[in-house]
């Protein structure tokens, strides 16, 4: 049965911009406020599914926004690393001071100013870094640690906060292009830091190829309704510039329902739901 209309995409685009991704917390916002996540499998129903869909989609441009690499821009201070973004928009830098900058096993600071990606969102600020860089430029591997990111949607000007972690690795592709693996464990909160939703686990499998990446994503999301599991059996465009996933389709397990997501593009979607069998 059919339960998300192109009316209902829409929400799913006005839910997103309501609830711009905060993309590393492994535990709650401090101070948080408002209904508190579920801790159950959510019950998926016309009134919900929309949300679900507009978050996963929230989920995986903060992602992207966040990654940087694979090759860093030199400075003239050693062990200071810079990755520029999508050039031509306005946007800063995400600037890296790491030691010993020789590479190897690194550990030091990032700073995000402005820094965009072309799909949606902006970031700023700090966060601590540990990893490894395969010779002084080239990123093989970074976790990041916030001290505090605010990113805000470059449509509407809402933002959003957040502390946690997340890793980063970047991995040769079958396809002959770069790629990489990202793991999120999050809670995203609004600017009154009331939590909206958290992400267990929230794998992302990109390639990227040109102005497109191609994307695997699984996990959990848990909203105030519960939780979904998350998978997409092939992979999703994600290009650049828009402000999210189209076309390509995921599926999301909740207590005794499963909901088909097919986004059309810039995030917005269609849902159908089925019993599980």
């Amino acid at each position: 049965m059919l339960h998300s209309s192109k009316s209902r995409a829409r929400s799913a685009a006005g839910v997103a911009a309501l609830a711009v991704l905060m993309v590393v917390s492994g535990g709650g916002c401090g101070g948080s406020s408002g209904p508190a996540l579920g801790t159950a499998a959510a019950t998926l129903n016309s009134s919900n599914v929309a949300t679900f869909a507009g978050f996963v989609n929230l989920a995986t441009i903060g992602g992207a926004t966040t990654r940087v690499g694979p090759t860093l821009n030199v400075t003239a201070a050693p062990g200071t690393l810079q990755d520029l973004g999508c050039v031509g928009v306005g946007g800063g830098p995400a600037t890296f001071v790491v030691a010993p900058p020789s590479g190897g096993n690194v550990t030091g600071n990032a700073t995000y100013s402005n820094f965009d990606r072309c799909v949606g969102l902006r970031l700023n600020g700090t966060a601590g870094v540990t990893g490894t860089l395969n010779g002084t430029t080239n990123v093989d591997v970074f976790s990041l640690t916030p001290t505090g990111f605010t990113y805000t949607r470059t449509g509407n000007g809402d933002v959003f906060r957040a502390s946690g972690t997340l890793a980063l690795r970047w991995k040769p592709s079958v396809q002959g292009s770069a790629g990489y693996f990202m793991t999120i464990d999050a809670t995203v909160s609004d600017s009154n830091q009331s939590a909206l939703f958290r992400l267990d686990n929230f794998q992302i499998d990109s390639d990227l190829a040109a102005g497109v990446e191609n994307v695997l994503i699984s996990g959990r999301l848990t909203t105030v309704d519960g939780f979904v599991d998350i998978s997409s059996g092939s992979r999703l465009d994600l290009p650049s510039p828009s402000s999210g996933l189209g076309p390509g389709s995921l599926t999301m397990v909740g207590a005794t329902q499963i909901a088909t997501v097919n986004y059309a593009g810039n995030g917005i979607s269609t849902v159908t739901i089925a019993p599980k069998p």
